[in-house]
């Protein structure tokens, strides 16, 4: 009598159990709030760097009675766009938006969680993944490399190396002598209007893709003494006679850009006779030693004037030279 009330009481006790942990079941027990979502998981796939990528699982609450949301986040760099309610009601549900922004490259794992008061997934874990592509390396150099001139204007040549440029931006500052000239992004500075002989020109450059700024690079030139321009010279007379003086006139005179060595320029004139330097001391017309007295003069003489210009750093023309002969009787 004993082993057959044991049999009795058995089924009894298990159909007991399986209707009271809040969900429906064959007796008619109560469900009570019960969380359900759309996606288990969600892969953002492939997303280039610096860019947002996007996607939505729907929330609802399949059970009978309210669910009470008490927290829900994601982990960075995903970002919980939606706001969820409090509590949803029983057969309400919402579109939850998850967004993704690819800051830090690589295979990235997260997480959406859900706490709520559903008696059996009180909290509610879903694993969110994406691949993050390389962004692109970017390199700077100043072209011309070494002849910078006063009168230069010098360029800021990009070398772009792999990853995805199509949503590359990229922003210029240059600087003179460590002092901030321009940051509007023009990639290219006039040597006329921003510097001097000497001084030390920069480009910073500040590469970002979307929203994620990529690393700096910068590149240096120094400004060199820009050499004079080549004077023009004519021997005057071109044909003369014993006791005329003879002048080697500058007809173009040279120019200097450097302000410095502008009004500072020195005029050598050089004077050979017969292919033999001159020994004696030419007066001055226009410049120091242009000129060679008439009394020096001889029939059958020739005479050549050499005209180099010099700055003050010791950049030189190159040698102008013109030459006569002296005709009469």
């Amino acid at each position: 009598m004993k082993a057959l009330i044991t049999a009795l009481t058995l089924p009894l006790a298990a159909a007991l159990l399986s209707g009271c942990g809040g969900k429906d079941d064959d007796t008619g027990g109560t469900l009570g709030p019960e969380l359900s979502t759309s996606h288990e998981a969600l892969d953002y796939g492939s997303v280039d760097f610096g860019l947002s990528s996007g996607q939505q699982l729907t929330v609802a609450n399949v059970g009978d009675e309210p669910l009470t949301i008490s927290a829900a986040s994601v982990t960075s760099p995903w970002t919980l766009d939606t706001e969820l309610p409090d509590t949803f009601e029983p057969g309400d549900s919402l579109g939850v938006n998850i967004g993704f922004l690819g800051e830090e490259r690589g295979d990235l794992e997260g997480s959406f969680t859900l706490n709520s008061n559903d008696p059996t997934r009180p909290e509610l874990v879903i694993p969110l993944t994406a691949t993050v592509n390389s962004p692109p390396a970017v390199y700077v150099s100043i072209e011309p490399a070494k002849e910078v001139y006063t009168d230069t204007i010098v360029e800021a040549v990009l070398d772009v190396g792999g990853g995805d440029t199509s949503n590359l931006e990229v922003a210029y500052s240059w600087l003179v002598d460590d002092s901030l000239i321009s940051e509007v992004g023009n990639p290219s500075l006039p040597g006329e209007a921003h510097f001097n002989k000497h001084q030390e020109v920069r480009v910073v450059i500040t590469p970002r893709v979307g929203d994620i700024f990529l690393d700096t690079d910068q590149a240096t030139v120094t400004v060199l003494n820009t050499p004079p321009e080549d004077p023009s010279i004519q021997l005057l007379p071109m044909e003369p006679d014993p006791g005329e003086d003879l002048l080697c006139d500058v007809e173009v005179p040279s120019v200097d850009v450097d302000p410095e060595d502008a009004e500072t320029l020195q005029y050598v004139f050089e004077w050979i006779l017969d292919d033999k330097p001159y020994t004696g001391i030419p007066s001055t017309t226009s410049y120091p030693g242009d000129t060679i007295s008439g009394s020096e003069l001889i029939v059958g003489q020739k005479w050549d004037c050499t005209l180099t210009v010099t700055d003050g750093d010791g950049e030189s023309t190159e040698p102008q030279t013109d030459t006569v002969r002296v005709f009469g009787v």
